[in-house]
């Protein structure tokens, strides 16, 4: 599968929802998301970055694969902390993120059956970081209008280069 880049507009569309006890390729997909996902070295990767408009997302946290259908932040804490995101979608940059330190996600396994997981720390920045891209929203969008045009400029620099 290949992962999508910054400026691609299918970065910034919404994705559907999906019933998992309905969906054939569920299982395939994410085993493929999966495999794109270690490829790259990332730790977490939602349908849409690779251009599958689909609510399901993929994270290894301490060697775990984790995979939610149409997942939901239903918590926040309302203590939140800035640290440096990478995004497989827009390589080569990291920029400064706020996220919520703790959050409670809701979604649905594989099988369809309701999940709730409460999330600390990375896993919480992860979970922040794939839902926004299932609702069309890159860590570029996260910056303030000076921060993204340095961003992007970085960004372009590093494409040129390569």
């Amino acid at each position: 599968m290949e992962i999508l880049t910054h400026p691609n507009p299918v970065l910034s569309d919404r994705a559907g929802e999906i019933d998992p006890a309905t969906d054939p390729g569920l299982r395939s997909l994410v085993r493929k998301m999966a495999e794109a996902m270690y490829e790259n070295q990332g730790v977490g990767l939602a349908a849409p970055q690779v251009g599958i408009q689909k609510r399901v997302i993929v994270f290894d946290i301490d060697e775990e694969l984790g995979a939610i259908c149409n997942p939901v932040i239903t918590e926040c804490s309302e203590e939140t902390e800035v640290d440096e995101e990478g995004c497989l979608s827009v390589p080569g940059i990291n920029v400064p993120v706020e996220r919520a330190i703790s959050v409670v996600c809701e979604g649905l396994n594989l099988d369809g059956k309701r999940i709730v997981l409460e999330a600390h720390d990375f896993l919480a920045r992860v979970l922040q970081h794939e839902i926004d891209h299932l609702d069309g929203v890159i860590i570029l969008d996260r910056l303030t209008p000076d921060q993204r045009k340095a961003a992007i400029r970085e960004y372009n620099n590093r494409a040129a280069a390569e």
